[in-house]
């Protein structure tokens, strides 16, 4: 997929704030996994809402962590002239809720991620993507607690 693709898909998860993101974590966690990488889900004590941890090349050693959020603020403003969920090109620019901030950033980590997991890395690139960084960093403390043991 390319990162227009990945956006598309991903801008079509209503993951606002606060609500269940199953959905998205799931997507992300198979498209992760089928490009060969080593992914942790780490369910936050909501219950309805999870943070990802995405692993490439080698487990050992010191490496990278690329950090982003999957939630989105609600779309309820009467600007929106169409679906913010659906990915729209107008005039030389892409449009829907989270193309900036952050599902944007997300697609182009995603679409690094498979030529990353293809090459023979040094040190091990991770992905730690949260939840609810709209209301605070909800999700942040509960990733943030796991790390010592994922990397």
């Amino acid at each position: 997929m390319n990162v227009e693709e990945i956006l598309a898909t991903l801008i079509a998860f209503p993951s606002v704030v606060g609500t269940p993101n199953g959905e998205i974590v799931d997507w992300i966690r198979d498209y992760c996994q089928a490009a060969g990488a080593e992914v942790t889900v780490l369910p936050g004590p909501e219950g309805d809402r999870s943070n990802l941890f995405v692993t490439v090349g080698p487990r050992a050693g010191r490496g990278y962590i690329i950090s982003g959020h999957m939630d989105v603020v609600p779309a309820g403003e009467p600007e929106w002239n169409s679906d913010p969920f659906v990915l729209r090109r107008e005039g030389g620019r892409l449009y829907g809720r989270g193309t900036t901030d952050m599902k944007g950033f997300l697609a182009c980590a995603l679409a690094a991620l498979p030529g990353l997991a293809a090459m023979n890395l040094r040190q091990p690139v991770h992905f730690a993507f949260s939840y609810d960084e709209e209301a605070g960093c909800r999700g942040v403390p509960h990733l943030l607690a796991a790390l010592p043991s994922l990397c």
